[in-house]
């Protein structure tokens, strides 16, 4: 096993991470909080596919239905 895996640095970092996780998801997120995510969601996707449209225009993945409703095509 890796040495930096059984580091207690690492173990407490882990166990930051998992109470963190834990209280974040223990009290359900306001509507104003999911409509905030939801719209960065979506601005990351833009983001992500921007360059999509330009790439090759008989490539495979114009016809996954996936890429076709988030590039408008």
């Amino acid at each position: 096993m890796d040495a930096d895996l059984n580091s207690d640095e690492f173990n407490i970092g882990m166990n930051d991470y998992q109470s963190e996780e834990k209280k974040a998801f223990s009290t359900p997120l306001s509507a104003q909080e999911m409509t905030k995510m939801e719209s960065s969601g979506k601005n990351l996707l833009k983001d992500i596919t921007s360059g999509m449209k330009e790439y090759g225009k008989d490539q495979f993945w114009r016809k996954n239905p996936f890429f076709k409703k988030h590039n408008g095509f």
